[in-house]
């Protein structure tokens, strides 16, 4: 995960290593969906579905944690 992410700002605090594997997993999650509806993977299918599903969370911490997976996709330059 970026080091330049500070969890905290999320109010995500605790172990690191767990925080970042719930957030791959959430991910992982995105791109399988996004596989399975036959769709591109594009940096905007990506934003386009964790702000979907960031919508339909009712838990505060797993918002939390789909908003750290957004700045990921929504900091990584395109190449």
């Amino acid at each position: 995960m970026n080091k330049e992410i500070d969890l905290k700002l999320y109010g995500l605090i605790g172990n690191n290593e767990d925080i970042h594997l719930e957030v791959y997993a959430i991910l992982g999650k995105c791109l399988a969906h996004i596989a399975l509806a036959q769709k591109t993977a594009s940096k905007a299918s990506v934003l386009t579905y964790l702000v979907k599903e960031i919508e339909a969370q009712s838990c505060d911490y797993t918002r939390k944690l789909y908003r750290v997976a957004i700045e990921i996709v929504g900091i990584k330059k395109e190449e």
